[in-house]
């Protein structure tokens, strides 16, 4: 009997992967056309938000994006996401002013340059005190709405 219980039991642990994480994907849009090579960062949000951990999706040229939990692998923890988005486009350039006060006057002297491009969205999206996009993970395959970037 304890045989056929764990036997039972062993489709629904398959439905995540054995580290807790579960598939979650979906779609950024801009103006009808795919916002490729948008950045997504999922940062949890609500009471259990104190564990700080993020996942992050990049979109591809059909629009899509599937969710990475660093080191942890592919997928996402259940729990209530924010959803920062930042969209880089635009000639790369080098700031060595910005790059001598976030890494030092000794890296911007050594001539590594921090290259850099705009955000195409202005910041609007990347907002973590006022997300526009939340989402809820579920403890199963997560098919997200699409989003839908705008001006």
């Amino acid at each position: 009997m304890a045989l056929l219980a764990c036997a039972l039991a062993s489709p629904c642990a398959g439905c995540g992967e054995s580290n807790g994480l579960y598939p979650a994907y979906g779609q950024v849009m801009y103006q009808g056309e795919p916002a490729s090579g948008a950045i997504l960062y999922f940062h949890r949000v609500g009471p259990d938000a104190s564990g700080g951990e993020a996942a992050l999706g990049q979109v591809g040229s059909d629009g899509w994006y599937y969710l990475e939990s660093g080191d942890k692998g592919s997928g996402i923890s259940p729990g209530q996401y924010a959803v920062l988005i930042e969209w880089r486009q635009g000639p790369l350039r080098t700031r060595r002013v910005e790059t001598a006060k976030s890494v030092g006057k000794a890296v911007a002297r050594e001539g590594k340059p921090l290259l850099i491009a705009d955000d195409r969205l202005k910041g609007r999206y990347f907002d973590g005190t006022h997300p526009r996009v939340t989402v809820e993970i579920k403890a199963e395959k997560n098919k997200l709405s699409v989003i839908e970037l705008t001006d």
